[in-house]
């Protein structure tokens, strides 16, 4: 099974009114982050008329979008990502079993969760209202995930059973984790791409501006 990465925003208490206004709207007030592949919630750094020849090299047949990549290394070297704000780099799976779950050990990444999203890229967990019928508000992590397997296995079937008109239901699982290596696991533009992802560095004054 291919891990894909993905660099997207972050969406965090610091970002102010809209994380209230998103807090109000969603009821989801033990939130402390939220991690997601939800397009409008956590969206992508790219956009598709960025990718390069070279980019598309770099992802195996079968990626689920056109922003996830199969190779982490030249995801992180990509520049695109320096001029970004903060940002960060999930690895997922899609529709695992619990065994692909398990095995997965990848240096510098832990495991958050898992979120459920459909073919809008919309996470059915933390930006349709909920679905009260297949989980509640007490499953979902201080991230906005599920944390257990089985229990986001119930969620999937559940969501399918009873909700089998909507849409936004009808989801794969991905199982998430999130690169938060240190440091000295990594050197040169990959050093650089992970302090950006925790906001340690300041975007240098020489560079590039990032577009409008």
């Amino acid at each position: 099974m291919n891990t894909e990465y993905v660099a997207v925003k972050l969406f965090l208490p610091r970002h102010g009114q809209g994380w209230q206004e998103y807090i109000a709207w969603s009821k989801l007030d033990h939130l402390v982050e939220l991690i997601s592949l939800d397009c409008m919630l956590c969206p992508t750094v790219f956009e598709a008329d960025t990718l390069s020849d070279e980019d598309w090299a770099h992802k195996s047949d079968g990626v689920t979008w056109f922003d996830s990549f199969t190779d982490l290394d030249y995801l992180l070297r990509h520049p695109h990502l320096s001029r970004q704000k903060p940002f960060q780099v999930l690895a997922f799976l899609c529709n695992p079993e619990a065994d692909d779950v398990d095995a997965w050990d990848h240096p510098g990444f832990l495991f958050k969760g898992f979120d459920f999203i459909d073919e809008t890229r919309t996470s059915a967990l933390t930006n349709c209202g909920g679905f009260p019928k297949a989980f509640q508000k007490s499953d979902l992590s201080d991230c906005g995930l599920i944390p257990g397997f089985e229990r986001a296995r119930e969620i999937q079937e559940a969501l399918r059973r009873y909700y089998p008109e909507q849409a936004h239901a009808d989801c794969d699982m991905l199982a998430i984790w999130r690169r938060e290596a240190p440091d000295e696991e990594v050197c040169g533009p990959a050093a650089e791409a992970l302090k950006k992802i925790r906001g340690e560095t300041s975007p240098d004054a020489s560079a590039a501006p990032p577009p409008p």
